[in-house]
Parts: structure tokens; sequence; C-alpha cells
């Protein structure tokens, strides 16, 4: 499930002469827009249309660090979950996505909170392609940085799309997260929290920021 957000108005600033005049008085100001071409999500083909982090022990936090690095408590056969963004290059595309949410097995509850990655172009799930990206940040950086300095992963999160290069419309995001036990962020899962599948419906919301 994806939700696609296209903002593509933008009302200079005015300001009104004759305030305070007596009776009827006129005033014009610009309207004006620039038109971007819309926002295109493609979910990554199965196994990367989800977060999956397999079979986990109770009793840790755990991570699935969409860079690949530090990874944590996860399965053998865990994966990040993969969305390439297309949109006009070298603007600033907006990611909105919840700091966590409650996966559900039953009455039962765990905490997941996304990570995401960035990186240029249509990137295929490697660990070369997830070292080589970046946490996302809530800023930006600036000239040829697919995100700004120090990011966690944590949303909401920023994004420029490309500068140069043959795919420069294309940026790649990873998803991966932590999960943590019902009490508190930060907080391992019980080691007698009940066994079995925990899921929930994980939404961002991709748009232009400027």
């Amino acid at each position: 499930m994806k939700k696609i957000w296209l903002l593509t108005m933008l009302l200079l600033p005015f300001s009104l002469s004759n305030l305070y005049a007596q009776g009827d008085a006129t005033n014009s100001f610009p309207a004006m827009a620039k038109v971007l071409r819309p926002i295109v999500l493609t979910v990554g083909g199965s196994p990367y249309n989800s977060v999956w982090f397999g079979n986990v022990p109770a009793g840790n936090v755990v991570y699935m660090d969409p860079r690949g690095i530090a990874s944590e408590n996860v399965s053998h056969t865990a994966n990040v979950a993969k969305i390439t963004v297309t949109a006009t290059n070298n603007e600033a595309i907006r990611l909105e996505y919840p700091d966590s949410l409650t996966l559900l097995n039953g009455t039962h509850r765990i905490i997941y909170q996304p990570r995401i990655s960035a990186i240029y172009g249509d990137a295929a799930v490697t660990a070369t392609n997830q070292n080589n990206s970046m946490a996302v940040a809530s800023t930006l950086a600036g000239t040829n940085s697919v995100t700004g300095p120090n990011g966690t992963g944590r949303g909401p999160g920023m994004i420029t799309t490309g500068f140069s290069g043959p795919d420069l419309d294309r940026t790649t995001l990873f998803i991966g997260g932590m999960l943590y036990g019902p009490a508190s962020l930060g907080s391992p899962i019980p080691i007698n929290q009940e066994k079995g599948f925990y899921t929930n419906t994980f939404v961002i919301n991709i748009l232009y920021q400027n």
C-alpha cells in the first residue's frame, strides 16, 4: 500500500497597498505554478515488496540496517523492502512515514520503527548498493548528495532527485528498521512474548517539498 501526493502550486508572497483606504480598493498579485512530472513509486519485486525480518529471537532488540552494515538478530533470510521513486530531477522530495507503528499477532503486539536509506538511480538490492546508500535525514545537504548528513533513517525524511547521469530521475529507497518490545521504543522483545507472526501495513507518502 502506498500513497503519493504531488504538490505543484506555489503562491508568491504579495503585499496589499492602501490597506486603510476608504471605500472600494483594487489590487493584484501573481499566481504561479511550476509543473513537474508526476511522482511514480515502483515497489520492488518479490521478496523486496515487504520488510521481512524472518524468525527473530525474543529477549532482544532486532535491527535490520537498510544499509546492510549493522543488522542484529535478524534471520538469515531477512530482506529490506525496495521502492524506486521516479520524479523530476534536481528536486527536493519529502518522505512522510511514521516514526513507529504496531505489529499485531491477535491482541499481542510489538513495535516496528522504520529506517530508510537512499541511493541515486534504480539500484538493485545488493550489499554494495546498500552499503553505498545513505540513511535518510530530515534535512538536505545540497549538490550531489541524496540526503542530508547525520541521517538516522527515521521519518519524516528528505531526499533530492539526481543531478546528473543516465538515471538521474530515479532514486531508490531501502526500507529496514527496528523491532522493539511492546513497552516502549528501545525495549527488547520480552522472553515470554507470544510466539507467531506479527504484521501491519507500512504507509509512506512521497511529495515534492517546494
